[in-house]
């Protein structure tokens, strides 16, 4: 790694806002590659994305009521 110590202030700060815009667009970039192979693991099992997605919103709505219904118990 550089020593950072030989840049001034201003010259860290741009880099530090170069290294953030690059962390940002490969966080997108991941996501997109992520979602991509997710997509492609459900067609494998018959499912499109939204129907899983779906499915586990249900279940998480659920779980969540059955959650408050025994805590009131």
């Amino acid at each position: 790694m550089e020593e950072l110590s030989r840049y001034s202030v201003d010259e860290l700060r741009r880099m530090r806002g170069l290294v953030e815009k690059e962390m940002e667009r490969r966080r997108e970039d991941y996501l997109r590659q992520a979602l991509r192979e997710v997509e492609q693991i459900a067609e494998r099992y018959g499912f499109a994305l939204s129907d899983l997605v779906d499915d586990i919103e249900v279940q998480h709505s659920h779980q969540q009521h059955c959650q408050q219904h025994n805590s009131r118990q």
